[in-house]
């Protein structure tokens, strides 16, 4: 293989793709670009990429207009050492126009001399696409990832950022935000957010799997359809869960406590295709209970069991009144739902209160004590003109 000096010369003498491998900490004098159709990727073998740069105006330590890909559990470093607060308008370690993946190693920014860290980002996007499947990205006090304009694309399956990811994609258009993992811890930033979404004049199309959520997930306009209901999954503090907006979170899914004082984003009673729902836990299944008795009749919906449940013998109120019922299909899947109790001198009382012209189905329901005046059973008090098999 070639050696080079600097990291300027081996990008030069790429042709279309290679790996770049330090062999040593190296100190940028300006800026390296990776040009437009060109495809690197840069092992970092341990090693230290640093500068320290006075900031006048916007500054980059690496432009890339191409493909790079960065590994090799290293440190890539930039310090803004100007009098008087550096740039106002930002310095970044790497201004993405093409596609950035990031695999592992630390990409730090460390502010300014005067410390004031407003826009001292480590990782700028202007409409291209970011991966970031591991490694750490951290700024002092603001933001470790800025979506900047309309038309970029985020996809974050792994890695620790310390400091704000904002998607603040500036201009008409949309940017998506794709989080399946990661950990995110805000030293301060705008709102406090770990994740915050600019959308007033733009769209974001969100989608939130998994990730460790310190404090909440930010939007300007959660009603919109691009982020409504698109947070499904995750870990997260009692100030996230708290202050995260419910219109983010998906319809029909619950936090639940951990031993560790946090909380996981779980499906409870979800609809799950236009005619479909799927009942995941016990709390599903109460939800889907009050539902029906609260008015939704779920005519023409199946309902599907997906699990084991354990109703502990505690009193349980009926799914469907003599006002309000089930009317749709209701598919236990072979599964089994054990240790239900009903008491008191109510009539229409079983599991299911009162259907009509319904269906229950390939339902197990094993040590029930059920008391009640009128209509008593098991499966349903008053199976008004409905189906039951299995």
């Amino acid at each position: 293989s070639m050696g080079y000096y600097t990291l300027d010369a081996a990008v030069a003498a790429v042709e279309e793709s290679a790996t770049i491998e330090l062999r040593g900490n190296i100190t940028l004098e300006e800026t390296v670009t990776i040009p437009a159709g060109k495809t690197i990727t840069l092992d970092l073998g341990g090693y230290t990429i640093s500068q320290a740069k006075e900031c006048t105006g916007s500054y980059s330590m690496i432009n890339n207009k191409g493909s790079l890909t960065i590994t090799g559990d290293g440190k890539i470093s930039f310090e803004d050492i100007s009098d008087g607060g550096g740039s106002d308008w930002g310095s970044y370690i790497i201004n993405n126009y093409g596609e950035l993946v990031v695999e592992n190693g630390i990409i730090e920014h460390l502010g300014t001399a005067d410390d004031n860290h407003d826009t001292s980002i480590p990782i700028q996007n202007y409409a291209g696409k970011v991966i970031v499947n591991g490694g750490t990205i951290s700024s002092p006090e603001f933001r470790s990832l800025r979506d900047f304009t309309a038309g970029g694309e985020i996809i974050i399956n792994g890695g620790t950022f310390a400091g704000q990811v904002w998607m603040q994609g500036l201009g008409n258009g949309s940017s998506s935000l794709t989080i399946n993992g990661g950990s995110f811890s805000p030293t301060e930033g705008y709102d406090g957010s770990s994740v915050y979404i600019t959308n007033g004049s733009n769209d974001v199309i969100l989608s939130i799997t998994g990730g460790t959520f310190n404090t909440k997930i930010g939007c300007a306009v959660p009603s919109k359809e691009g982020v409504k209901g698109k947070v499904k999954g995750g870990i997260f503090t009692e100030t996230a869960k708290v202050n995260t907006n419910a219109n983010l979170i998906a319809e029909g899914y619950i936090f639940e406590s951990q031993t560790d004082g946090t909380y996981y984003l779980i499906p409870a009673f979800v609809k799950v295709s236009d005619t479909e729902y799927e009942v995941y836990n016990l709390k599903g299944l109460e939800l889907f209970r009050d539902q029906v008795n609260e008015g939704n009749s779920f005519a023409g919906m199946t309902i599907k069991l997906a699990t084991d449940l354990d109703l502990n013998n505690e009193n349980w109120t009926p799914i469907g009144t003599s006002s309000n019922k089930f009317q749709g299909t209701f598919d236990g899947q072979g599964y089994t739902i054990s240790n239900l109790s009903i008491t008191g001198n109510n009539s229409n009382v079983g599991l299911f209160g009162f259907t009509t012209s319904g269906e229950i189905k390939n339902l197990t329901v094993n040590n029930a004590k059920v008391s009640g005046y009128l209509n008593v059973a098991v499966v349903a008090g008053t199976p008004y003109t409905s189906k039951y098999t299995n």
